[in-house]
């Protein structure tokens, strides 16, 4: 079997800051990771890169790790067992000032090798959906319970929005690229409008 590189990619938050944690998963099998038999030091990868293309669709990251990662270890042993996750914040994967929102990320991690090894490529589409999951938690947390049926309709929104995020971490899980980005606009919607003007038909 060839080289196969695997990278993931999670979008977290680190002292109130939302930033994108990337972490090699490719492993040191004999046949397809990282190995002495493919190569032995970190001298022998040429570029060793990560592309990021944001929800908008036009804009693109890319950050060469030969620059930082590459140059922090010897071995690719080293790479595997202790520098392999590391985290960047919006202006640091894009170059410009802006914010990690959620929705759609499509990341390529790419490498090519000076040695006779294959250079390999990746590309996986990633679904975060942190900030709506954060919103649609903090607001149930805070809910009050009315006693009056009349007061229903508040509390009838935010179970429907329970709902709606749990199908919505089902299609981030299952991939459903589509389905996920309607379902995650129906619950933007009803963070940024709020319970008391937001009709359950979210119309």
């Amino acid at each position: 079997m060839a080289f196969t590189i695997n990278l993931k990619t999670e979008l977290i938050s680190e002292s109130s800051v939302l930033k994108l944690k990337f972490t090699d998963i490719t492993g040191t099998s004999a046949t397809t990771g990282w190995n002495a038999a493919l190569n032995t030091a970190a001298s022998d990868i040429s570029t060793l890169t990560i592309s990021v293309v944001k929800p908008d669709g036009t804009t693109t990251g890319t950050y060469n790790l030969g620059t930082d990662l590459l140059s922090k270890i010897t071995s690719l042993s080293d790479f595997v067992t202790g520098v392999e996750s590391f985290t960047m914040t919006h202006d640091e994967m894009f170059g410009v000032s802006g914010t990690l929102i959620d929705g759609n990320y499509d990341v390529t991690y790419s490498v090519t090798f000076s040695s006779a090894a294959a250079d390999a490529s990746e590309t996986e589409t990633n679904l975060f959906y942190k900030t709506v999951h954060d919103c649609i938690s903090s607001s149930i947390a805070n809910l009050t319970i009315p006693k009056c049926e009349c007061k229903w309709d508040t509390l009838e929104i935010w179970m429907m929005a329970a709902f709606y995020m749990d199908t919505l971490k089902a299609q981030a899980c299952l991939g459903e690229e589509s389905k996920f980005l309607n379902t995650l606009s129906t619950l933007e919607n009803i963070c940024t409008l709020g319970a008391s003007n937001c009709q359950p038909c979210n119309c």
